[in-house]
């Protein structure tokens, strides 16, 4: 190839069919009308992609564990040095043979779709029998783990009308299964969900069941996995944070063609997203680039950076007004699916401002209580300082680093250094470095939202 495009992540739509029909699934019949690629030809999407950096494929939609040489092509992805992962609905590693197959191929994370802890809520919208069919899975593989190797298992959740009722048992159900990660996430009115609307969940339902969950979750006493939200704004991880003491990353919403992550179609070509691919009359047309192209010019290149800035100008000009005052304004790019559904905007503009409103009760609380304040630095961040810039990263067990930089003054470079030094320190300590306390807490707030430090009251 003459040219590379600048990718940092793929999502390999390897498969083309499933052999579930989820009344929610976003992808419908998208991809419906593709072949899937022989593997041969799948290795040498492998080698182009490792030439171009990649070192993470995560194999998706439809159902990736159906390509028949799925086990083949991660192990070769390994050998190429490119870290995996599965997105499945999990009911074929009930076959105890194929699932060693799977451990034995170097996956590193396999991550499964639950819509219910019954049978009830699960199996309603993802076939009967289905609940039962993918704790056999997780059973099987938990058993392989034991004589094989480790990886990380996942699961994902949709919170719909059917499993709302179940929240305040969610957290315990999950906590008996051999699982590493639960990530609660919503629905999005797409593909398969578009003729199933009525599971949809309003805005302040989803929150509060969110809560339920959450509460549960912490009440734990032995905590077997990490909770997450993949339908967190970055402000409701903020007020969670605070209010709890949890420890959520303030996920920035960004569309993944803006931090250069692609979709890889069955049949090679490059795409920004598979939710854009029926959506061109709202977004534009994207160009269309195959990875396998013996020549990839300049002008083909020129049309997808284009694109990104086409994109990125459209979720600027639709986003709120609670958007342009915003702690994380600059980063802040939401999916342009969603960002031009009123129903979206409203839904920002309501849970943002809520969360923000909470954030500045907390900060009230801490003006009217001070001396009973104390901060930490959280688990895993590292301080780098190189004259008045500062670099904080952030390394989350359940994986990925978040990264920041800050101009500070010498006396709060001061005051950062004590709170490292120190594993719990008073602000009413660090209070003798500053003026007054508001100059204290104007250092501290985006160190709070940035979830580098964490404030706990005595």
């Amino acid at each position: 190839m003459d040219g590379k495009i600048q990718i940092t992540n793929i999502r390999w739509e390897i498969e083309p069919k499933c052999n579930l029909n989820c009344r929610h699934c976003f992808v419908g019949s998208k991809l419906d009308k593709y072949k899937e690629m022989d593997f041969e030809t799948a290795k040498v999407v492998v080698d182009i992609l490792s030439d171009c950096g990649i070192k993470e494929i995560i194999f998706s939609s439809k159902e990736p564990l159906m390509y028949k040489d799925i086990d083949k092509l991660i192990f070769y992805c390994n050998v190429k040095g490119i870290h995996t992962e599965l997105v499945t609905n999990g009911t074929l590693l009930q076959n105890t043979l194929f699932a060693e197959k799977i451990v034995s191929s170097g996956v590193g994370t396999i991550s499964i779709s639950i819509e219910g802890i019954t049978k009830d809520s699960n199996d309603y919208i993802r076939g009967e029998g289905n609940l039962d069919q993918v704790l056999r899975a997780l059973g099987n593989l938990k058993n392989i783990m034991e004589y094989k190797r480790q990886i990380i298992i996942g699961i994902q959740m949709s919170l719909n009308r059917k499993n709302k009722n179940e929240a305040a048992h969610v957290p315990e159900f999950f906590n008996r299964l051999p699982i590493d990660i639960l990530v609660i996430g919503g629905l999005s009115l797409d593909g398969n969900a578009k003729n199933n609307s009525d599971l949809l969940l309003s805005s302040d339902e989803f929150i509060q069941i969110w809560d339920v969950i959450l509460e549960n979750y912490l009440k734990l006493k032995d905590k077997k996995y990490y909770l997450t939200s993949k339908s967190l704004f970055p402000t409701e991880a903020v007020y969670y944070n605070c209010l709890f003491g949890s420890d959520f990353c303030p996920v920035i919403p960004k569309c993944g063609i803006l931090k250069e992550h692609y979709s890889l179609l069955p049949n090679g070509d490059i795409v920004p997203c598979v939710a854009l691919l029926d959506k061109i009359n709202d977004v534009g047309e994207f160009p269309r680039i195959n990875i396998l192209d013996k020549i990839l010019n300049e002008e083909k290149i020129n049309k997808l950076e284009n694109f990104k800035i086409q994109l990125e100008n459209l979720i600027k000009e639709n986003r709120p007004h609670v958007c342009r005052e915003c702690y994380y304004k600059e980063d802040c790019r939401p999916c342009p699916v969603n960002i031009i559904q009123q129903q979206f905007k409203e839904e920002i503009s309501i849970r943002c401002s809520r969360a923000k409103g909470k954030i500045k009760e907390i900060f009230n609380l801490i003006r009217r209580h001070f001396d009973e304040y104390y901060l930490s630095i959280r688990d895993n961040t590292l301080l780098t300082i190189q004259n008045q810039k500062v670099s904080l990263a952030r390394y989350y067990e359940q994986g990925g680093v978040y990264r920041k930089e800050y101009e500070l003054e010498p006396l709060q470079i001061n005051a950062l250094q004590k709170i490292f030094n120190f594993k719990e320190i008073s602000l009413k300590e660090l209070l003798y470095d500053f003026k007054n306390y508001e100059m204290l807490l104007n250092f501290i707030e985006p160190l709070v939202f940035d979830n580098f430090i964490m404030v706990r009251r005595s």
